[in-house]
């Protein structure tokens, strides 16, 4: 009898294991994005003079929805937005294609699926100096839209 609950074990054991090695690795937007508020709260704006700060260059997925200026990723539960640009590296060709697919592919209703590297930048006011992040776009595939509506 105890042989047969071991061998059963074993059985399930391999059957869940093939389970998971033959799924691929499916993209779920909801579970594999953040939201731009929990990013805001995760780059915590730093004084400017904690530099460098530790999430500078990282890949970042970020949900939202694109503001009317077209460069503002929100969140609509509470306003919070980040600011979203092209690296640098990317060429006019690219440029022109992820300024297209924002344009042509926004409705204030669907979400945006970002994909792009954390960039720092300091905000300064009279008072005080912060460092803020912004999300850096390398080719019009970094940006999703979800077409419910």
């Amino acid at each position: 009898m105890k042989n047969k609950s071991v061998l059963f074990i074993a059985i399930l054991s391999i059957i869940t294991l093939f389970q998971n090695c033959s799924r691929e690795e499916e993209l779920i937007l909801n579970e594999d994005y953040i939201t731009v508020t929990d990013l805001i709260k995760y780059c915590s704006k730093s004084p400017c003079y904690i530099k460098p700060v530790e999430w500078e260059g990282k890949e970042v997925k970020v949900k939202g929805h694109i503001d009317d200026n077209y460069m503002l990723l929100k969140d609509i539960r509470n306003g919070n937005n980040i600011q979203i640009s092209v690296h640098y590296l990317c060429d006019s060709s690219c440029t022109d294609s992820i300024f297209k697919k924002i344009i042509l592919s926004n409705n204030k209703k669907n979400m945006c699926y970002v994909k792009g590297t954390l960039q720092s930048f300091e905000m300064s006011n009279m008072f005080n100096c912060t460092v803020c992040c912004k999300i850096l776009l390398h080719s019009a595939n970094d940006i999703y839209f979800e077409n419910k509506y």
